[in-house]
Parts: structure tokens; sequence; C-alpha cells
């Protein structure tokens, strides 16, 4: 402590600084010290600054030309990282005054930074990078070239502005006058950035676009084939995973390197140079990172060592071939003997990503950039997996059924239409497999389950997806009784095998609102009737036959007097719908069975044994969005035809959601079905719920979303071809 508290010293911070790290708390700002100390070969400790900004302008405004070239790139990463609070932004707003005096506008800088809307961090750590560089000892041997390259710059960022009017890059030109003289800025029309330099000659890559940083990137990934490297090897041996390596080989003590050789491999993810024989890099895979300590004493190829490390960047796939090892500074490392590109990237990846447009549309670059959305979809295939041994251990057997269709059954929606070339006629994708699943109950299989597609041409929002997942279950001599205590075992046993306990948190608005719910998924779930209920929270008394003209009057003029909205056509099974949604959906937060559903509701359902108009049915309701979907199941073939022609009816009034009459289905009944107990449930909600993700889109790996100019117009091309 006593021998950092000197060098720190001696990197020109006073000595209340020196005392305010030595007292600091562990900090984001590990980082930016780590680097600061390794740079001026200082071991790191648990000093860490209280203030990462404040810090960056003592180190500046000091100007010790040993801290700045490292400064100057730290600085840049660790903004660009996401890391920039308003604490730094007020320490960048400090040095930034520092260099324009007085006139600086302190609130225009704060809001625009704070917003985001004109000037973002990432406008600041770019000037706080260029006006770094211009104390660099470097750079003074290079005024001209320097001038004319950061005025460039600062005339693309010209939004800050001064109290005076004058532009950054006036504002700049006025600094460089007074460092270097008028003679440096005379030749300050300078173009700014154009294309990547030619093969072999160096550029700041920090000033390209992402075109010209993928040319830079093919140029530099030819060379390197040019030189006789494999650009995609065929195979590499990994023989560990880094997790793995991290837990063989983490007993290894400071400065220890054994002889021992092992292949690993991972994406790159930060790199350090130290000098041309000392590099650094972090390798990560599935989100555990190692470090990659090439020195070129160990280094097996010594030609080919340059054009190796000229040619890596972040974001590469890279196999190593090295000694296990601990550096000087007790981090576990692998020394290379040999390193290896498997696949370069071609893009600069950023550090953080959050528009959920490009999260959604290029999801591999979600994935490499936020790990947790990987582990999202790591719960989703768990919560599957659970589902599938659930009932494989019941004694079921999975099947599969169509997905097309010449009509579309099964459930209340509507469906996407596409057409068979060689049969000349349309067919409809599958809205639900039900139809299907059930004639083979009738055929003798009398335990089956599906988890496959469904297609419903419907609206997009935050629990729909056109596109969606979900399980059909059918057990003969069930009945929905036996399905509700399935359902409260088989969610309640999954949720306490991923989480350890029966209440899970939710955010029903997002993780940034601060509503949340805690849902207790123990045994018994409540079970609530529907019309019972309805009738006592509106204080009504609904009609005994809910088919009649009478009724749906009744339920009009209902939805009218408490307000409640109902999309035409008013149906009557619209219109109850409607009710439900209001007066008892949006109270049902803990799991909540909602039962007995009027008959003219549910055409594919068994009548109530004991209360007439009504259905054996249920849905299940989490968090205010419906899960699950199940009835002893409709076998009276003359019945489920009766009911098939009154949906008939409600399609042809403008219903497009109505079931159509399936004869087909109605004479496979004709020949039989056991009394049976029908159970479904949205695979991709229940991971919603499981995963506190409030939008259906962050647990679907590549959802609906609307089409680009340019994917339509090659949809044109591929159609037109079609003819």
């Amino acid at each position: 402590m006593q021998d950092n508290h000197h060098r720190l010293l001696n990197l020109g911070l006073s000595a209340s600084r020196v005392t305010e790290l030595e007292s600091a708390s562990q900090a984001a700002s590990l980082q930016l010290l780590n680097s600061v100390l390794d740079y001026a070969e200082i071991t790191p400790s648990t000093v860490v600054p209280a203030n990462v900004g404040s810090l960056l302008v003592e180190f500046v405004t000091k100007n010790d030309p040993s801290a700045h070239s490292h400064l100057n790139v730290v600085a840049k990463d660790y903004v660009l990282s996401g890391k920039m609070t308003r604490v730094n932004l007020n320490a960048a707003f400090k040095f930034l005054k520092s260099l324009g005096g007085n006139q600086f506008e302190k609130e225009k800088f704060e809001k625009e930074c704070g917003i985001g809307v004109v000037v973002t961090p990432e406008v600041v750590a770019e000037k706080l990078n260029e006006i770094c560089a211009a104390n660099d000892e470097e750079v003074n041997k290079q005024k001209h070239a320097y001038s004319n390259k950061l005025l460039a710059a600062a005339k693309t960022h010209d939004i800050l502005k001064w109290a005076d009017g004058k532009t950054l890059s006036e504002q700049v030109e006025k600094c460089l006058e007074g460092r270097f003289g008028k003679k440096v800025v005379e030749a300050k029309v300078a173009k700014p950035a154009g294309k990547p330099a030619a093969k072999g000659a160096a550029v700041d890559e920090s000033t390209l676009n992402p075109s010209q940083y993928r040319e830079l990137r093919i140029n530099q990934c030819n060379l390197f084939k040019e030189a006789g490297n494999e650009l995609y090897p065929h195979k590499f041996h990994v023989h560990l995973s880094i997790a793995e390596f991290r837990k063989k080989y983490q007993h290894l003590v400071k400065g220890q390197q054994i002889e021992e050789i092992v292949n690993i491999s991972g994406r790159i993810t930060a790199r350090r140079d130290q000098s041309t024989k000392l590099i650094f890099y972090t390798m990560t895979q599935e989100d555990v990172p190692v470090q990659v300590l090439c020195n070129l004493q160990f280094y097996g190829d010594k030609d080919s060592w340059k054009i190796t490390h000229e040619t890596l960047r972040r974001g590469d796939v890279i196999g190593i071939i090295g000694h296990p090892a601990s550096s000087g500074t007790g981090e576990l490392s692998i020394v290379p003997t040999k390193l290896v590109l498997l696949s370069p990237c071609f893009h600069n990846l950023p550090f953080k990503l959050k528009d959920v447009e490009t999260r959604y549309r290029s999801r591999h670059l979600d994935m490499l950039v936020n790990w947790p959305v990987v582990q999202v979809f790591q719960t989703r295939s768990r919560i599957i997996q659970f589902i599938r041994r659930f009932f494989d251990d019941r004694g079921f057997l999975e099947v599969e059924t169509p997905t097309m269709g010449a009509l579309a059954g099964g459930a209340t929606a509507k469906p996407f239409i596409t057409f068979h070339n060689d049969l000349g006629v349309n067919l409809f994708m599958r809205v639900a497999p039900e139809l299907y699943l059930k004639q083979l109950v009738i055929g003798g299989m009398h335990k089956i389950y599906e988890i496959g597609k469904n297609y419903r041409n419907e609206g997009i929002d935050v629990t729909h997806n056109p596109e969606f997942t979900a399980i059909e279950v059918y057990e003969a001599y069930a009945d929905y009784y036996d399905w509700m205590d399935i359902t409260e075992e088989l969610l309640s046993t999954l949720v306490f095998k991923l989480y350890g306990t029966y209440e899970i948190p939710f955010h029903p608005h997002g993780k940034d609102d601060p509503t949340v719910y805690n849902l207790n998924f123990s045994k018994p779930f409540a079970r609530i009737p529907m019309i019972a209920t309805l009738e006592r929270k509106l204080n009504v008394t609904f009609p005994t036959d809910l088919t009649t003209p009478e009724t749906n009057q009744f339920l009009i003029d209902l939805c009218k007097r408490v307000e409640c909205e109902c999309e035409a056509p008013h149906t009557t099974a619209r219109l109850l719908d409607a009710l439900v949604g209001d007066y008892i959906e949006k109270d049902l937060v803990n799991p909540s069975f909602i039962t007995d559903h009027p008959q003219i509701m549910s055409p594919l359902a068994k009548w109530h044994r004991s209360s007439p108009g009504l259905t054996e049915r249920f849905e299940l309701f989490v968090a205010k969005k419906e899960i699950c979907n199940a009835y002893t199941e409709l076998n009276d073939p003359f019945v489920q035809r009766a009911l098939f022609q009154g949906q008939a009816k409600d399609k042809a009034a403008g219903d497009d959601e109505a079931q159509p009459v399936d004869e087909g289905y109605c004479q496979a009944l004709e020949c039989g079905l056991p009394p049976t107990g029908g159970w479904g449930m949205g695979i991709d909600r229940l991971t919603m719920m499981l995963t506190d993700s409030y939008n259906i889109k962050e647990v679907i790996l590549f959802p609906a979303m609307r089409p680009l100019e340019e994917q339509m117009n090659q949809q044109r091309v591929v159609l037109a071809n079609m003819k």
C-alpha cells in the first residue's frame, strides 16, 4: 500500500487525492484504475477511485506524458462501455471548461448529455479522447497533422456550443493556437476521414464509420491470408471450455506458469498492448472470461507474431494453444505458444446494445453483447425440457400433427392462408392442433401431447406474436378437475425446480418501472367461476339462456352502462370476453383459474354437469395474462356439429376469428371419443412470467418484425421468379 502511495504521487496526483483513493471502496471504476496502474507498472490493489471522472481530469490536467497516451484509449473505452454517470459528466465538464474557459455553457452541456437527445456520452467520450490526446508528447512532434485531424473530428461534432456562439471546432482551434501557435492551424481545412488507408498503412480506427471499418478489416484479413495463414480453418481441437479451464487451474499462484499445454477457444472482448512484444487479450466464452497473456518470449512461430497481432481485433474468434499461468497481478491466464484465428469479425461490435429494434432484428449481435439474453433462452429450454419430462414420466406419448390443412379449427383465431402449387388449393396454417389430437384419442392413443408452433393472423403486441409455441395434452378418462390439479402440480414444481422457491418477481411494465408483482406458485391456485363472479362484481343477474338475442342486447346495454369497450361485431361471446377482461382478469396477479365458461364461448368444451348453459372449462391467468386453457372435451358429435354451425353464423356476421364447421372432425366423433380432458399452455407466455420478461419478443429468438424495405425488395424478386 505504501509503495502504491508513492507511485500514485509520482503520477501527478495530489496527496489528498491519493488519500481519497486509498480509502475508497470497490467501484465500477476498477477497470480504469487497473489500466492506469498497469501502465505505470504499479501492482493493482484494492485502491480504486471514488470518482472516475475527476481522477481522469487530474491525470490529464497534470500534463503527465507517461499517463496520457494510455488514458487516451482507456478513457474512451471506459465511457463507451456505458459507465458514464452524472458524476463523470460533471468531471468531463470541468475538463472541457479548463480548455474553453468560463464561456462554456455548463447548463446546456449537462442537459444535452443527461438527456442524450443531441449529445450522447459517446460524443463526450470522443471529445475527451481528442482533447486528452492534445497533451501527448508524441502529438507535439506531429502537431500539424494532429491539428488537422482534431479539427476535422471536431467539425463532425459542432453541436456542442459555447455561450459566445462558437462551435466546438472553433473552440478547439482556439486551444490549438494557444498551444502550438497560429502556423499550426493554418492548414485547418483538413479532409474528414475518408476511405481506409491502403493495405499495410496505419489508420486511426476510431475515426472510421462502419463501412470503412469493414473494408479495413477485409484488407487486414487479406494480408493475413496472403502471408500464408489459413483464415477459416476447418477444425480446432478444444480440450477445455474457459469455465473448465478456470476451475482446473484456479489453484495457480501469482507468477506461476506450468509446462502443461492446453487448447481453449473463445471470442476476443478486449485488447491491451503493453508493447510490441507483450499484448494482453480478454477472451470470453459463454460470458466466462480469461486473460490471454501473449509474450513473444514464449511464442512458437515468432515470424508470424507481427502479422497475427496486426490482424486480431475485438470480436474475432480465436483458438489458443498455450501454458496455463497466473500473471504478476494474480490473474489466471493462458500464455500462447500458438494463436489461431478461427473466424474474424469484420464489424466493430458495440459495448452495449439497448435499442430494441436492433436487438430483435440482429439477435446474434444482441446475444454477443447482452449475455442475460442468452440466459433467458437457456431458461426457456429448461422449461420445455421439464414439461416434456413431466408428461413422459406420466406415460404420455409425444406426437406431431400437420401445421397446414384445408380448415383452421381448434381455436377461436384468424388464420394465415398459404397456397399449395401442386394441389392448386389454398391451405390454412394451423391455429391449434386440437382437432387432430382428439382424432388420435379416438384412434386409441389415450395419453398424448404435442409441443409445436401455431400461427394466428392477429395483432402484434407485448403478449402476442403471430407465430408462437404451445403445448396441448389430451388424456382419456380425465376431466377439467383433473387438469386443474395437474396444472398446479406442473407449475409449482417447475418454479421450485428453477428457483428453489415458489415466489418469484415479475415486472409487468419492464424492469425500469418500479411496479413489481411477487407471483406465488404454491398450491392451491384460486378458482373463480366466471358468470357468478361477474354477477357479484356488476351487481346484476344474467339471463339463464345466454344464446338468445335478448341476452345479446342485455350484454350490449350492460357494457354501455359500465363503459366496457368491445370491438365489433358485438356477439355475445365477445361481449362476455370484454366484461371478463375488465372485471376479473385485471385482478388476477397470482395464478388463478377462471372456470365454467358459457357454452357460447366454448364450442369445443363439454356442457357443465350441474350448471346448464355453462361448460367444464378453465383458463389459468398469471400476472393478469392467460397462459392455460383446458376443458372436459365435448364428445357428442351432434352437439358439436350444432355448435360449429353457431360459430359459422358468427363468422357470417363478421367475426373472422370464429371457427368453421369441420364435418370431418364431426364424423370422427361419431366413431366415439372416450370421456377426455384436454389442456393447452403457451410456452412463450409462461417463459415471460418465469424469466421476468414483460415483452414476448424477449423470449422468442426471432420475433415477428415489420420487414425492412430492403427485405421487401428481395421478396418481390423472389415472388417474381416464382411466377
